[in-house]
């Protein structure tokens, strides 16, 4: 008689003998997000507004204000950091942009070569969405860039935080007006082309 064959056992779940599905996402994932890829700012510098900060801000705007202004500091870079805006065709670009973008207003700008800084505020008492009107303008610029560039032209985030007090909106203008001469671009701050004031803006404390 036959010795009957005993039935292969399964592997118990979680045992190395078993076989795990690959999970893509995660894969593609930590492709496009490598530890070392390196951030939109120089966020690490002492001098930076956003030296503790590790990420772009997800934060809702314009909630918790303890003022009856509304003000944002905004930066966004160029895709790859590249020096591109610093250009009297690329100025002339933005402009036209923000020009046709009046859901929000620009208190004042400061272009840099692979960057731009902005503090805007809402256009009208509505408080239209944010980043609707950043994404317009931004797609207005890239489609009509007048230099040779490698695309697509932005980063696809942008760092913003809200002004809450009188103080700090003198506080972060300081930090972007001096931003060239930090860059060694030029000796004094008022020797740089590629700031100005599209809208004036006034701070209201309750």
């Amino acid at each position: 008689m036959k010795a009957s064959k005993s039935p292969l056992k399964k592997p118990l779940h979680g045992s190395r003998d078993e076989a795990r599905p690959i999970n893509y996402m995660d894969i593609r994932f930590r492709l496009c997000n490598p530890p070392s890829m390196p951030t939109p700012l120089d966020i690490r510098s002492s001098h930076s507004p956003f030296a503790s900060r590790r990420r772009p801000s997800r934060n809702s705007v314009l909630e918790g204000s303890d003022s009856q202004s509304i003000l944002l500091f905004v930066t966004v870079c160029a895709n790859g950091r590249q020096r591109v805006f610093a250009h009297p065709a690329a100025m002339d670009c933005l402009l036209a942009a923000w020009d046709n973008a009046q859901d929000w207003h620009i208190a004042r700008y400061m272009v840099m070569p692979d960057h731009v800084h902005l503090l805007c505020f809402p256009g009208n008492p509505s408080t239209p969405d944010f980043h609707r009107w950043l994404k317009y303008w931004k797609a207005k610029v890239a489609l009509s860039f007048p230099l040779p560039l490698v695309r697509p032209l932005w980063q696809r985030q942008c760092w913003d935080t809200q002004i809450r007090q009188g103080g700090h909106f003198s506080e972060k203008w300081e930090y972007i007006r001096t931003n060239p001469v930090r860059k060694s671009l030029v000796a004094r701050p008022d020797d740089w082309p590629y700031q100005g004031t599209l809208h004036p803006f006034v701070w209201h404390d309750r």
